[in-house]
Parts: C-alpha cells; structure tokens; sequence
C-alpha cells in the first residue's frame, strides 16, 4: 500500500511538471533560441527518463496507465484548442511534418507495460531503446549535411546507423547487468538481433510509428531471445545483420541511380 502511495505521488508530480516544461520549451522555440526538433527531441527524452527512474510495478499498475491517460487527455485537448496550443504546443507541433508521434509514443509505452506484465527489465530495455537510440537517430540525421533517405520515410541511413548503434549499447548493458556471467558472444547474440529489429521498426515507422513499433516489437522479441539457443542466436543475428547490409547497399544504389 505505501508503495502505491508514494508512485501516486511522484506521478502526479509528473503530470504536474509536463505543462511547465513545454511551456518553457515553446516560449525557447517561438523566440528562436531552440529548434522545434530539438524540443520535441529533449521532451522525448525527458518523459522516458521519468519512466525509466519512477516505480513500474505491480502495485502501481493503476497509477502507470492513470499518467498515460492523464497526459494523453492533456495532448488531445492542447491539439484541439489553439489558445493552449500557441501557449503550450510549439514544442510539439512547431516541426515542419505531419506527425502524431507524442501519441503513438503513450500507447507504445501503455502497451509495453501490458506486454511485459510486471518484468521490470523487460520493460526499461524497451523503453531505454525507445528514448535513447530514437533521440540519437534523431539527432545525427539532423546534423548530417548529406542525407541518404529511406524511401518517403523522411528516415536516413545515418540516422538509423545512429539508432542501430545505441540501441545495441542498451541491450549489450542491459544484458550485462542481468546476466553478469554471460561471456561477451552471448551477449552480442542477445543484443545483435534485438538491434537489427528495432532498426528495421524504426525504418519503416512514418508519422510517428515508429513509436510505438519500437518498443512493443523490442518487448516481444527479448523473451524469444533469452530462451533461444546459441545456434538460433548466430542464425539469427547473421540473418539480420544480411537483411540490413542488403537493405543498405540497394538503397545507396537507388540513390546512385537518381542522382
């Protein structure tokens, strides 16, 4: 019961935060001292490092899926009234694409939650791909002077080489921490293939997908893997790592061919 109580607590104090730091976000972005993907990025990251550090538990079940709806509530109403909008929202909408990613982001959160049912780790590796190897895609593609585009996608190669290496240190760490005993092949086998996954997700992912996609297919495929045998592993992860060098050599020739 004090469990319950204190999760409650830290979670209204979230829900009590969120309008603050996207009103300060937006006051940086409408005066130009903050790009609208950065702050849509820094609001990404700050929202799951509040998940990946407060309690997800059993016995605060109600009070996880109570901040989701509470914050999705909170969104809906800001995208439908222009004067919360411009106050609040310039952090969320002032991106120059059509995107529903902060809703896709609750509901593959939510559903995450669902999937892992009550496996902690399970759930923070999901999570942790999602906030950090998302934001590192992100940011390189941003950076990069020449991008090489995924199809329509407005995805890049260097952005989801970006994401492909992040989210193999999440796993490769994650699986260290768990398993302390675990030589460095089995752990490659086990992170590998749950990189390359969560790669192709984040490629194919338009308008925001993406998250949602990432985390629910990380959440179903870690169990898959852990009770995998090491030849399955091998099979696995060299099948993967062939699709995505396949994958990447047809695009830079489509590229080639187009320019």
């Amino acid at each position: 019961m004090a469990t319950m109580q204190i999760a409650v607590i830290l979670w209204l104090g979230t829900v009590a935060l969120l309008p603050a730091a996207m009103w300060a976000l937006s006051a940086a972005v409408r005066g130009r001292r903050l790009s609208a993907e950065l702050a849509r990025k820094l609001l990404h990251v700050g929202g799951g490092i509040v998940l990946l550090v407060l309690p997800v538990q059993s016995e605060a079940t109600v009070s996880f899926f109570g901040l989701l709806a509470a914050v999705g509530v909170w969104f809906y109403v800001m995208r439908r009234f222009v004067p919360l909008r411009r106050c609040f929202g310039a952090a969320l909408y002032s991106v120059p694409r059509s995107s529903r990613g902060e809703l896709f982001y609750l509901c593959g959160i939510g559903a995450t939650g669902l999937i892992a049912a009550g496996d902690r780790q399970r759930f923070l590796l999901s999570l942790a791909i999602l906030v950090f190897a998302d934001s590192a895609a992100a940011v390189i593609g941003m950076c990069v002077i020449r991008r090489h585009e995924i199809g329509r996608s407005r995805k890049s190669v260097e952005g989801c080489t970006a994401f492909f290496v992040v989210a193999l240190i999440c796993a490769t760490v994650s699986r260290w921490c768990n398993d302390p005993v675990s030589s460095g092949g089995q752990v490659l086998l086990f992170a590998v293939p749950l990189a390359c996954l969560c790669t192709v997700l984040e490629a194919c992912g338009r308008a925001g997908f993406d998250n949602f996609l990432v985390p629910v297919g990380a959440a179903c495929l870690i169990p898959l893997l852990q009770a995998a045998t090491p030849p399955a592993l091998a099979f696995l992860a060299s099948a993967m790592l062939t699709l995505v060098a396949v994958a990447v050599l047809t695009l830079r020739y489509k590229v080639r061919q187009t320019q």
